[in-house]
């Protein structure tokens, strides 16, 4: 019996040691689990969700490109990306200094017609929830921008094709509002137009008998650099430039003695109006043969040549032996305005 007894109370023991042990090990996890859910219910550990934003959607065009529209036909596009930066602010007032939206980033995508436009990472934005108007606009390439709604604009030899979208039919403001749990209208759509102006110099070599081996584009530096304001379409004069911006095209055996050619096939952009602070410069060999300023061609109708925004102006210079016997030049939607001549002796 007093066997029995010693065997009882031993395991006992050993079962009491057992409870300890498992105690020991469920107790902890129990703690942990208890801390995950006190974590989970905390304010201070996790962003209080925002409940009821309607996030604005957006699409795009180009003045001047219909249809079906691949990434990488985009201005400024880099491969098949290219980007836009977005700007907004109330409509009431229509204060610009103080910005809804600040210069945020748009992705530009393919669309059946035009572009689709998608905020980029970081980047989304939502309808004011008091259902406030907004009123937007947008511009490309995101470098000229930054701060505020001017567009700072250089000329050099990589100048970018500046774009903006500010009105939907040249005149009325882009806006949009919140409605229900969608906006109106169903998406913002940006318009984009080209503010600058481009140029094109062709030599036409009727007879052969001048050689002219080399043409500049000569901007005055102090036509060189630009600031666009989006809010009203005008451009203000920044800084002149140190010297002059040249654009050399040079060709040994000559050019056009073939009919009209083109010296540059990329046309040069420039500013709108600086007709009169542009010369276009010919040489035969090293000799300066002709020097003229844009604005001394002129089309059939005798207007002179100008270079407008969103437009192409091209130029021919036309050479009869000695002398450049003829000026023409024409302008069209970033094609050409028209023809312009006039003749030289």
């Amino acid at each position: 019996m007093g066997s029995f007894l010693v065997a009882f109370l031993g395991r006992i023991e050993m079962w009491s040691n057992l409870d300890i042990m498992f105690m020991k090990r469920i107790i902890p996890v129990g703690m942990t689990v208890a801390c995950l859910l006190a974590a989970c219910g905390s304010k201070s550990n996790m962003p209080e969700p925002s409940f009821g934003q309607v996030p604005i959607a957006i699409s795009a065009g180009v003045n001047n490109i219909l249809g079906r529209s691949d990434v990488s036909s985009f201005p400024n596009a880099v491969g098949d990306a290219a980007q836009v930066s977005i700007i907004a602010c109330k409509s009431t007032g229509a204060d610009w200094s103080d910005l809804y939206i600040n210069h945020a980033i748009a992705n530009v995508g393919p669309a059946a017609s035009g572009y689709s436009l998608s905020w980029a990472e970081g980047h989304s934005q939502f309808w004011p929830s008091n259902g406030e108007a907004l009123t937007f606009m947008a511009y490309s390439p995101i470098t000229v921008g930054g701060s505020g709604i001017a567009l700072s604009v250089a000329l050099s030899d990589a100048t970018p094709d500046v774009l903006v979208a500010s009105t939907t039919d040249g005149t009325t403001p882009i806006t949009g509002m919140k409605s229900g749990a969608g906006q109106t209208p169903s998406s913002i759509n940006f318009l984009f137009e080209h503010i600058l102006s481009q140029l094109q110099v062709k030599i036409k070599n009727t007879d052969g008998g001048t050689n002219i081996t080399k043409v500049e584009i000569v901007v005055d530096k102090a036509q060189c650099s630009k600031k666009f304001d989006m809010s009203n379409g005008l451009w203000s004069q920044a800084a002149a430039a140190s010297d002059n911006q040249v654009y050399s095209y040079s060709k040994m055996m000559g050019y056009g003695k073939n009919g009209a050619e083109t010296v540059n096939e990329t046309p040069v952009l420039l500013f709108p109006g600086t007709q009169s602070q542009v010369t276009i410069n010919v040489y035969n060999g090293s000799n300066l043969f002709a020097s003229r300023k844009v604005g001394d061609f002129l089309d059939t109708g005798n207007t002179a040549a100008s270079l407008v925004a969103g437009k192409r102006t091209t130029l021919i210079l036309s050479v009869a032996g000695n002398e450049l016997s003829g000026m023409t030049a024409g302008v069209q939607d970033w094609g050409d305005l028209g023809d312009f001549e006039t003749t030289v002796r």
